[in-house]
């Protein structure tokens, strides 16, 4: 029998009574790890969790990472945080700086600047959906930001396999490539 740790499930389940973004979290990072392995054009490593920099022999100084997860899209660079909500019609809360930090956001808004495609891949946990928020979503300063704006793009999500399908969101980058190009 296999050992169940070596495939982690994803239960986008509703919970009232404590927080989703802790609760949650590792669960959609392990499904944005293993769906992102049926997607060809994709490669993506997570980021450790903390960082340092290195002033000397044996001394560092902890520094925060700038995003949970880098790699590549279609050939383009690739930046992204990975966030879940709990909020039935908007991403609430999302521009508190403990959801989504200052540092991160300034990185994010500075890759997309120089061409990357970067941004924050959320989850509507309550609605089982999960959308990219792109970069130019960031320089917004809204209390909440509603899931039904025409800015996020909902990525492909089959519930039942518990799969993530990022050769849509390939194309969404491909499409911003080519509106940048052109």
């Amino acid at each position: 029998m296999a050992d169940s740790s070596l495939f982690p499930t994803y239960r986008p389940e509703r919970r009232k009574f404590r927080k989703r973004a802790r609760s949650t979290g590792p669960e959609f990072e392990s499904l944005i790890q293993l769906s992102a392995r049926s997607c060809p054009r994709l490669a993506i490593e997570q980021l450790p969790r903390a960082g340092a920099q290195f002033i000397g022999p044996g001394k560092y100084i902890p520094k925060p990472v700038p995003c949970d997860f880098i790699g590549v899209i279609a050939g383009m660079p690739l930046f992204f945080d990975a966030k879940s909500n709990q909020g039935e019609n908007a991403f609430k809360d999302w521009n508190n700086p403990s959801v989504v930090k200052p540092h991160q956001r300034e990185f994010l808004i500075r890759m997309g600047r120089a061409g990357a495609v970067s941004g924050i891949l959320a989850e509507a946990s309550d609605m089982a959906r999960v959308y990219w928020m792109p970069w130019q979503v960031l320089l917004q300063l809204t209390p909440s930001f509603p899931w039904d704006d025409p800015r996020l793009y909902l990525v492909d999500y089959v519930r039942l396999g518990q799969v993530l399908r990022f050769q849509s969101l390939v194309g969404w980058a491909l499409l911003q490539a080519a509106k940048h190009a052109g």
